[in-house]
């Protein structure tokens, strides 16, 4: 019985399916099988072996890290987009007081953004930030240490909280867009907008945030 075109291409098509799941199956085969020797090769080892392993690992990790942003083609953003960027985040920081934990939840969909169009790739966030941090070391760290650990539970605590992890977006984010001419003769005041230094609470009016002095 022959076999209609249709029916070949279908053929292939499920043929090439069983293929690269096989493929994939021995690959993750091999990784837990390293893993599963590594792990108890330092079983095993004494603490002075442990140390140097993990050394070894992490001198690995890195130079894997600078390898693949070699291959980056990071670029510079012009300066319409660094001011669209800054009216971004601006309104960003002025919805703080309605919503501490959406905006800081938008900072970070801004901060992928701004990621994405100076050519970081679009990965996990933990693979980015370890991509940033090869260019901007000091802002993911400031960035990472003002996530809160656990969503907070509501309170001057949990706006405090956001408050600060908004702050450290906004390090993060100012290292990535840049600086130009016109931003150093007009930059945006982001300290007065969330209270930089101070707790946040509610004003009137049109400031967003009132810096309790």
């Amino acid at each position: 019985m022959e076999l209609t075109t249709l029916e070949i291409v279908a053929l292939a098509v499920a043929l090439g399916v069983v293929i690269a799941a096989v493929v994939s199956l021995v690959r993750w085969e091999r990784r837990r099988t390293r893993t599963r020797l590594r792990r108890r090769e330092d079983r095993h080892a004494s603490p002075v072996d442990q140390g140097a392993a993990q050394a070894r690992r992490a001198e690995r990790r890195s130079a894997e890290r600078e390898a693949r942003r070699a291959e980056l083609a990071i670029r510079s953003l012009g300066p319409g987009e660094r001011s669209a960027y800054r009216g971004r985040f601006a309104a960003i920081e002025a919805s703080f007081v309605d919503g501490p934990e959406g905006a800081v939840r938008c900072a970070d969909v801004l901060l992928d953004a701004v990621a994405e169009a100076r050519g970081y790739p679009e990965v996990p966030a933990e693979r980015r930030l370890e991509d940033l941090a090869l260019d901007h070391a000091a802002a993911v760290e400031r960035y990472l240490t003002t996530r809160p650990r656990v969503r907070p539970e509501g309170g001057s605590d949990a706006t405090e909280q956001y408050r600060q992890a908004l702050l450290g977006s906004r390090t993060l984010f100012e290292a990535l867009v840049g600086r130009d001419e016109e931003a150093e003769a007009a930059p945006l005041r982001f300290g007065e907008i969330i209270g930089e230094g101070r707790p946040a609470t509610r004003r009137r009016r049109r400031d967003p945030v009132h810096t309790r002095r």
